[in-house]
C-alpha cells in the first residue's frame, strides 16, 4: 500500500453530496466516484509517466510524496502497461464492504472482474478541503482463466 511520506501504497448510507464532509456517512456513488477517479488518474499518470496530476488530486499528506517515489512504484505496473481505463466501465466487486474507519479514513477494497486481467484495489481515502481524497493505495493486477458456470459449478473453460 502506497501511504503517505512512507511512500509503502450494500445498501446507501446517508445521502451526501460528494465533496461535502462526510463523518459518518458515504453513498456507493461516492464511494464509486473515488475509486474510479483515483483508477483513471492512476492509468493515465502510468501511461504517460508523468504522476503530478495524480499527486496532486490525493490528500495534503500524500502529496508529500516525491513524484520520483511515485512513479518507482508503478515503474512495473507502467512496463507492463497494465490498462486501469476499463474501470470506468466495468461493475466493481468490492471485497470488503465500504467503511469509515475509527480514525475517519474511509477505506475501499475490491476488484474489477475484467478479463484477462482482474483489477485489484485497496484505497484509503481521508477528508481534505470536504472531499474524500487519497491517502493510502494498492493496485495490482493478477490474471485470470475464463470461467463457466455449469451443473457441476465453476470450472475452467
Amino acid at each position: 500500500m502506497l501511504l503517505p511520506t512512507a511512500v509503502t501504497a450494500q445498501s446507501r448510507a446517508a445521502s451526501t453530496p460528494f465533496g461535502q464532509p462526510m463523518r459518518g456517512a458515504v453513498t456507493m456513488d461516492d464511494v464509486m466516484i473515488s475509486v474510479r477517479t483515483t483508477l483513471i488518474a492512476l492509468d493515465q499518470a502510468n501511461k504517460t509517466g508523468n504522476y503530478s496530476v495524480f499527486r496532486d488530486i490525493a490528500s495534503t499528506e500524500f502529496r508529500k510524496n516525491s513524484l520520483e517515489n511515485i512513479a518507482k512504484l508503478f515503474e512495473v505496473q507502467r512496463k507492463l502497461k497494465t490498462d486501469l481505463s476499463r474501470a470506468a466501465s466495468i461493475e466493481p466487486i468490492m471485497t470488503i464492504p465500504a467503511e469509515i474507519l475509527p480514525n475517519g479514513m474511509l477505506r475501499v477494497a475490491g476488484y474489477f472482474p475484467s478479463m484477462p486481467e482482474q483489477i485489484h484495489f485497496d484505497f484509503l481515502y481521508v477528508e481534505d478541503g470536504g472531499q474524500w481524497k487519497l491517502f493510502g493505495i494498492y493496485v495490482g493486477s493478477h490474471n485470470t482463466e475464463p470461467m463457466t458456470i455449469g451443473p457441476r459449478g465453476p470450472g475452467p473453460k
